[in-house]
């Protein structure tokens, strides 16, 4: 039971915490969807404006919707820009100087075994990771992590979010890392994209990762995404969708129900059925059913 005496310090410390929530203490929340991202921790702040400081103890990638903030780095002070991203290595004291409108910032800490990984599956040199630039504009980095974070946010297959964060990796390291990664052209992987296209099939109704299918192929995640893209047109999380509606308009025509059909071809529930049947044929699997049943060929 709360004593009376107690009631001007309850009342002070939720005014605090109020204080602190509208200052943007309380406005960064974690993505939903990261579990399919072994290493990796999504964060989205929205609207903070309170100045900190962290032991940066892993490699960090800000994606700045919207700063004008100054930061400190390694005792050096960086200037936040809007559309620009924020490179940290690990090892550094990270310190926000000041934050004169509320900023919009996604980012992603990754541990250092998912980057040497990365690294030595783009043909990367050995040593420590050496960005060429804290802050940096970079239209085509910025687009593939602004991408990522919506994919983090919303019901996206795990296949779809590993082939996100795969891309950005690529472009971190082939644009904003200092060592010489492999560029060699890698030929047209016909096995590789066969037995990748297989996979998909025999388990359309499965979560398949990226990484299932680049073990499976011999291929590292980043050079498949090049040869099935170059053979497909396009990324495997796309072709798996084609594969499971394909399954979908089968079951329709005999007559299934919407709801049973989006559990049997893989997909997480009705409404996220309805949403790619929609967007890829432009209307809905019940209107679907409509013209191709029977009684309307006739």
């Amino acid at each position: 039971m709360t004593r009376e005496k107690d009631v001007p310090i309850l009342r002070r410390l939720m005014a605090q915490a109020e204080r602190q929530i509208r200052r943007g203490f309380a406005i960064s929340s974690g993505h939903g969807h990261t579990a399919d991202l072994p290493g990796v921790q999504g964060l989205k702040f929205d609207g903070a404006s309170q100045v900190y400081s962290h032991y940066n103890d892993a490699f960090s990638i800000a994606t700045m919707f919207r700063c004008e903030s100054t930061i400190s780095f390694r005792g050096r002070a960086h200037q936040g820009l809007d559309g620009a991203v924020g490179l940290l290595e690990p090892d550094g004291i990270f310190r926000h100087l000041n934050i004169p409108v509320p900023e919009s910032v996604g980012k992603l800490h990754i541990d250092a075994e998912v980057m040497d990984e990365a690294r030595r599956a783009l043909g990367g040199r050995n040593g420590a990771i050496r960005v060429r630039a804290v802050i940096t504009r970079s239209p085509a980095l910025f687009q593939a992590l602004s991408r990522l974070h919506a994919a983090l946010d919303q019901e996206t297959s795990g296949l779809e979010r590993q082939e996100l964060f795969a891309r950005v990796l690529e472009r971190v390291f082939t644009d904003r890392v200092d060592g010489s990664m492999d560029q060699r052209a890698n030929g047209y992987e016909t096995a590789a994209v066969k037995r990748a296209r297989d996979i998909l099939h025999a388990r359309s109704d499965e979560q398949v990762s990226l990484q299932e299918l680049a073990a499976a192929t011999g291929l590292s995640q980043f050079h498949l995404l090049r040869v099935f893209g170059r053979s497909m047109g396009l990324p495997p999380h796309q072709y798996q969708t084609h594969v499971r509606l394909a399954r979908a308009r089968a079951l329709l025509r005999r007559g299934e129900p919407a709801c049973q059909v989006a559990v049997a071809v893989g997909f997480a529930d009705q409404s996220h059925f309805v949403r790619a049947f929609r967007r890829f044929h432009g209307l809905t699997p019940g209107a679907y059913f409509a013209l191709t049943r029977p009684a309307a060929r006739t």
